[in-house]
């Protein structure tokens, strides 16, 4: 009996020094170190920024191996090219001022050659369904031959967005289902062929 007291108040004893040794702990580093509750606040710094994207080189007007069917009339190319650049209509034999490509006779997907805006669409009695987009740098080029189209003027075109289904017209009636691509440089006609992988800051 008497050594279970004895135990019990050494037990005791040991609790009341360990208390007393973590309170006089606390103490001291409570007077050694300060607790910062603040926000640290960070110094301004320069925003990042991606690099600049290099400037997209003009494409071809659709994203199948699409063959030229209709060149644009240089006088300056050979024999073989011109020959292929005289459209009949009605009898009369006249120089292309397009290109035109088809597909196996099928329809295909027309794409815009670069980024732009559209800034018309009609129909056109000969040239079928038309869409004419400003692609900057004096550069407007008109899809033409279309059988379709879900663009509205004023829409936003980037590089190879759709621009219409290829379709059929009455002038180039004997190429049957094609795409007719027509481009003015600062209002003048140019072969649309001379732009493809030129960048727009290069072509004037």
């Amino acid at each position: 009996m008497v050594n279970t007291k004895r135990n019990r108040t050494v037990a005791w004893t040991c609790i009341a020094l360990s208390l007393c040794v973590l309170a006089v702990s606390m103490l001291y580093l409570d007077q050694q170190t300060t607790l910062n509750l603040s926000v640290p606040v960070f110094e301004e710094s320069e925003v990042l920024t991606l690099p600049a994207l290099s400037e997209s080189t003009i494409a071809l007007p659709m994203r199948i191996d699409a063959y030229k069917v209709m060149n644009y009339y240089d006088a300056s190319k050979s024999e073989a090219d011109r020959s292929m650049a005289v459209s009949e209509y009605e009898g009369v034999y006249r120089p292309s001022q397009s290109v035109c490509y088809s597909y196996e006779g099928k329809v295909f997907e027309v794409t815009a050659m670069i980024s732009g805006v559209v800034t018309d669409i009609y129909e056109d009695e000969l040239m079928g369904r038309c869409v004419e987009v400003d692609h900057g740098s004096g550069l407007v080029i008109t899809y033409q031959s279309l059988s379709s189209t879900s663009l509205n003027i004023n829409d936003q075109v980037h590089q190879y967005d759709v621009i219409g289904l290829a379709g059929e017209n009455r002038y180039y009636s004997q190429l049957g289902i094609h795409a007719q691509i027509t481009a003015h440089l600062h209002g003048e006609l140019v072969d649309p062929e001379s732009l493809i992988e030129c960048k727009l800051s290069e072509i004037n």
